[in-house]
């Protein structure tokens, strides 16, 4: 299934355009329905296209509800509790799945298991 962009209907991007400073920065992405910053359009085919392994973690959680605190304590149960690998920055070792597609090489070197982090 191919994704879809669509530009919001105006009622719902004017209400949009009032929360945040920056107008215009929302699309309509389908299959789902589902309203996505414009950049997306940029990753989105690069997303379902991820190759996932068996170990692979995935932690999907809403913004602001403790997934930092949970990022970390997934990484350690999942890595031994090794807190000297841990000193590295979480964004590098369990990143978001967007800067997958930010920064390319990061996919290809993380270790296995990788955390990805979906908010």
């Amino acid at each position: 299934m191919e994704l879809k962009y669509q530009e919001l209907d105006k009622a719902i991007a004017e209400r949009i355009d009032a929360m945040f400073p920056k107008k215009n920065c929302f699309i309509n992405v389908s299959p789902g329905n589902v309203i996505l910053p414009r950049q997306f359009m940029n990753i989105g085919e690069s997303i379902r296209n991820l190759k996932t392994y068996t170990d692979d973690v995935w932690l999907v959680s809403y913004p602001r509800t403790g997934s930092t605190w949970a990022q970390e304590m997934v990484w350690l149960l999942g890595n031994h509790l090794n807190y000297e690998q841990a000193k590295q920055m979480q964004q590098l070792r369990a990143p978001l799945i967007e800067l997958l597609f930010t920064r390319q090489e990061t996919r290809k070197t993380c270790v296995s298991p990788s955390t990805i982090i979906v908010n």
